[in-house]
């Protein structure tokens, strides 16, 4: 999912949907080849199938989006009666 290239490089980027990140040595050309796929870490959260989760900068270093927390959301119900009784 969400493949990308690096810049200015024939390394393709692309996230799995176990949210691992994988890189793939491409060369284009006549005899064209695609070289080992190569894990680098786990983003920590599924991928997004509408938004994009990541960039590759020039240099190989990865800019990822922070997963959210695990918190609960607590709603409350008439919390206006809560106010009247206090």
């Amino acid at each position: 999912m969400q493949a990308r290239w690096r810049p200015s490089s024939n390394t393709l980027h692309y996230l799995e949907q176990d949210g691992t990140m994988v890189e793939l040595a491409v060369q284009p050309g006549e005899a064209f080849s695609v070289g080992e796929r190569r894990a680098l870490f786990k983003v920590g959260f599924i991928p997004s199938l509408i938004y994009d989760d990541y960039r590759v900068a020039p240099d190989g270093r990865f800019l990822v989006k922070a997963p959210v927390g695990s918190e609960a959301i607590r709603v409350i119900v008439n919390w206006s009666a809560l106010l009247k009784s206090q």
